[in-house]
């Protein structure tokens, strides 16, 4: 796997770990994770207001799951490509 693309499998890995572990910490937890100080504290990312524009309140168990899921299946789906890539560990 040349560099460009294992640097590029490893963000996509990144990404999706954080919005699995998000996910999971909010399902058990009650929320995500948020900054505890300063003047951003407690506040959702600009995702928030995407969420809610089309209806959906963005602390939700639903939108906890869909986080969850979507983030493991991201990070399922890095690993897999990162194996079945030329230059992978399968090759």
């Amino acid at each position: 796997m040349g560099g460009g693309v294992a640097a590029l499998v490893a963000l996509i890995a990144l990404e999706a770990g954080w919005l699995a572990f998000d996910g999971a910490h909010a399902i058990l937890t009650g929320d995500y994770v948020t900054p505890s100080t300063g003047p951003h504290a407690g506040q959702l990312g600009p995702w928030a207001a995407l969420a809610r524009a089309i209806g959906v309140d963005p602390r939700s168990t639903g939108m906890n799951a869909f986080f969850l899921a979507y983030g493991g299946y991201g990070w399922w789906q890095a690993r897999r490509w990162r194996h079945d890539c030329p230059g992978g560990r399968a090759s």
